[in-house]
């Protein structure tokens, strides 16, 4: 049985093993990566599609677009508090967004790695840019979650636990993550130090994106049951007050702006934003959740933001909003690719 798989580290290769059991033996090596694999009928080569994919961080702005990132694959862009520095994950590989974490100063183009050594699977600053709270695997490959200053004036400190993934700072500075209890996961939260661990939501989750401005809603996405029997999944925004969760979306992705006077609604490479009632975290939405493009058009103040066109290589599932209504970070996927015809050893 041959396979792609990056069990080798962080890129893609080609391995095998026997049917009936065995050690998996890596075939292809090297700085490409292998995706796809067609057997020769001979038995004693294959065809896969070869080459590199890079993923940039670009800026957009009131003077237009320019490149941040060139080195390696970058990801999962944010800003910091006053727009003068951007975090972002730097790796080899595209395929997942991890990597060691770095923040790039605006002004000068100035890096600096902040979290050497660890490959970071996800993480979240601090309002006051002074700490980082991030997971990483452990050496068995199970989830950590793990918090540091900025100023690196100690080292990392582990939290309690383990299978803890997707850490976010509550907005009253406490920690909030998802914990894995058998084959489900659940969202958590505690203080700095790991103390006062509770669940913030009874229902099992599948991911965690975050609160809203205000503090009172934990978007997830989580499954869901209906009389469509084609959604199986939403996102939704659960009250932290208690109550039913409210259903976002089953297919977008929201962020909102620093201000909190707009939530942006990312649905099919089609960025939409739209302004919020005072005092609101939500626009009026529809029972089932934003369903198509038509439905966002109907909500009062939303207006399209950005529409790439034939651009499909920008990721704006992965934008970070400025303070500048105009601003944002997003990341943009460069493909270098061929079919080759590998010996099989």
């Amino acid at each position: 049985m041959y396979l792609n798989s990056n069990a080798g580290g962080t890129a893609f290769h080609i391995w095998r093993q026997r049917f009936k059991g065995g050690d998996a033996e890596q075939v292809t090596f090297g700085p490409t990566e292998q995706e796809g694999i067609a057997m020769m009928p001979e038995g004693r080569s294959l065809v896969s599609s070869v080459g590199v994919a890079q993923n940039s961080i670009w800026l957009h702005g009131p003077d237009g677009e320019r490149q941040i990132t060139s080195e390696e694959s970058a990801q999962w862009p944010t800003f910091s508090h006053d727009d003068k520095k951007l975090y972002y994950t730097s790796s080899r590989s595209s395929f997942f967004p991890r990597g060691e974490l770095w923040q790039i100063d605006l002004a000068d183009g100035h890096r600096e790695r902040l979290i050497p050594g660890i490959t970071v699977t996800g993480y979240a600053v601090s309002g006051d840019d002074k700490q980082v709270v991030f997971s990483a695997p452990d050496p068995n490959g199970h989830s950590q979650i793990w918090i540091a200053p900025l100023d690196h004036r100690v080292a990392p400190r582990q939290l309690p636990g383990t299978d803890l993934s997707q850490p976010r700072f509550t907005p009253d500075g406490d920690l909030a993550f998802i914990a894995a209890e058998g084959k489900l996961n659940y969202l958590y939260r505690c203080r700095p130090d790991g103390s006062a661990r509770r669940k913030i939501i009874e229902n099992a989750v599948l991911e965690f994106y975050g609160f809203s401005p205000d503090g009172q809603w934990a978007v997830v996405w989580a499954a869901v049951s209906g009389n469509d029997a084609a959604v199986t999944s939403s996102n939704l925004a659960y009250p932290l007050a208690g109550g039913p969760p409210m259903r976002i979306c089953s297919d977008c992705w929201i962020t909102w702006s620093p201000n909190a006077k707009f939530i942006y609604v990312v649905l099919h490479s089609k960025i939409y934003r739209v302004r919020l009632p005072l005092g609101k975290a939500f626009p009026p939405l529809p029972p089932a959740g934003i369903q198509s493009e038509t439905e966002i058009k109907t909500i009062p103040g939303a207006t399209l933001f950005v529409s790439p066109g034939m651009d499909t290589t920008s990721d704006y599932g992965l934008i970070a909003i400025g303070a500048d209504p105009s601003s944002y970070a997003f990341v943009r996927a460069t493909t270098h690719r061929n079919l080759y015809r590998i010996p099989i050893p």
